[in-house]
């Protein structure tokens, strides 16, 4: 006897299905639409479903359907008293995602309190590239352990939370629909820290903004004074103005409720940067700002502290060669070398070596040029290079990433060259800094002959091509 095997969404599991070791006639089906079900298991004497509903109406019409598989662990898609109610079987996969599920709700757990997608996408407009400091707290920062979590359904994967909760120190309230110890209802997981005083200031916090903004704009528009006859030129630019500050207000409101207000509980781990009150009511980067707007404040300031510097301190612009000073802060700009003398900020070169040892001449070579520092490193390769690259492109901000370089080197010209593009596929965005490649010796000494040629005249109106060898 032959058994008819029906898969109603197939698409649903990424998985490989072994063969049953009966006789059997199996066919599946990427997806199933409700209207579908009773049409593709006519006949079929085994179903198998993942999140298909199979209700009494459609198992009606299933005389000969005798077991029903389901491909996951709840089967709440089933009608289960009607199955019970006519012999069929229902059977579902026990202990299923048993470590995926729980460590996935800790990978959220940790997003939420750690702000982590916040911090993200700060990073990637590059927020930190203009901090100050190695550090900064725009988004509040709170612990796993001491808080609370709620499970509701205490089977395998709620037991497997409950052990990890505990393990981070955390308090556990469940609820479940059979009797468990310690069983809470679901009001009180809700409610079970709420405080209405911290509400009452949340809402109160969130009106006051409300009605602050609404004053604002209402009585910019009592008081704004009329222009007659200013259709164009000066007129039309003042109202491109207004549009433009109206739509930075609409995105700055956008970005306050997304944001913690002032109101709500303050958290030791939260303090903002002192100087700079990053995130603070009045501070350089206030709550409400958006996230193209908030570092502007900030940057001016800085500005304005740089040219009190070189005023208090004459030193930093030393005088010009005929003797004359230089006339504060609006003297001429100095050229890039003279810039980096004031800032102090020293060039870097990492010298990446696919050799045990580093170059002693490329070594010479790099000082000679005019590197402040050179670091070497031996034995390099594509496996062990990640950090080495990530450190001289996070350690700097964007304008100072010019004073880092990286040098690709060794007496292998593939393995160099491998080296090269690995070095490469770190880079994204902003982050990135110089990179050379010169294993053997190879460019330098191509680049040498064409410029020696060059230099005797011999190469001019032709065409040339460097190797390297």
């Amino acid at each position: 006897m032959s058994h008819k095997i029906v898969f109603l969404d197939r698409e649903t599991l990424d998985a490989n299905l072994r063969k049953p070791n009966f006789p059997h006639d199996y066919t599946e089906y990427a997806q199933t639409a409700p209207s579908e079900v009773a049409l593709r298991l006519k006949g079929a004497d085994i179903c198998i479903t993942n999140k298909v509903p199979l209700r009494e109406e459609v198992l009606k019409q299933l005389p000969e359907l005798k077991l029903i598989a389901v491909a996951a662990t709840g089967t709440d898609v089933i009608d289960k008293a009607y199955t019970t109610a006519h012999g069929i079987t229902v059977s579902n996969i026990r202990n299923y995602a048993f470590n995926t599920l729980p460590e996935h709700v800790f990978a959220l757990l940790f997003a939420l309190r750690r702000n982590l997608v916040n911090y993200h996408n700060s990073v990637f407009h590059g927020r930190w590239g203009y901090n100050s400091q190695f550090c900064y707290f725009d988004y509040p920062i709170y612990d796993i352990a001491g808080s609370t979590l709620g499970i509701i359904g205490y089977g395998a994967l709620g037991k497997e939370i409950e052990r990890r909760a505990v393990a981070f120190g955390m308090k556990v309230l469940i609820n479940d629909v059979t009797d468990v110890p310690n069983k809470v209802d679901i009001a009180t997981i809700r409610h079970r820290h709420a405080d209405p005083a911290v509400d009452a200031a949340n809402e109160k916090h969130d009106f006051d903004e409300r009605t602050r903004v609404d004053e604002e704009d209402r009585l910019h528009h009592q008081h704004r004074a009329r222009r007659h006859h200013r259709r164009g030129g000066a007129g039309r630019r003042l109202a491109q103005g207004r549009h433009r500050r109206r739509r930075h207000g609409r995105a700055d409101r956008r970005a306050a409720k997304e944001r913690q207000c002032a109101a709500r509980p303050h958290h030791p781990q939260s303090d903002c940067h002192a100087p700079c009150r990053l995130g603070q009511q009045g501070g350089d980067a206030g709550a409400g700002r958006s996230i193209d707007r908030q570092y502007r404040r900030l940057r001016r300031r800085r500005a304005a502290q740089h040219r009190d510097r070189l005023r208090r301190e004459p030193s930093l612009h030393p005088p010009r060669e005929n003797g004359s000073p230089r006339a504060g802060f609006g003297a001429p700009q100095t050229n890039r070398r003279q810039q980096n003398e004031t800032t102090m900020t020293k060039k870097l070169l990492f010298l990446l070596d696919t050799d045990p040892v580093p170059s002693v001449f490329d070594t010479v070579v790099g000082y000679d040029g005019g590197a402040d520092h050179i670091i070497g490193y031996g034995g390099v390769t594509p496996q062990n290079l990640g950090a080495l690259v990530d450190g001289t492109i996070y350690t700097r901000g964007p304008k100072e990433k010019q004073y880092t370089a990286i040098f690709v080197g060794g007496g292998d010209m593939t393995a160099g060259e491998t080296l090269f593009k690995a070095v490469k596929k770190r880079f994204f965005s902003n982050f990135r800094v110089s990179v050379m490649l010169d294993s053997n010796g190879s460019n330098t000494t191509a680049a040498a002959g064409p410029g020696d040629q060059g230099r005797a005249n011999r190469l001019r109106g032709r065409r040339h091509r460097r190797a390297a060898a």
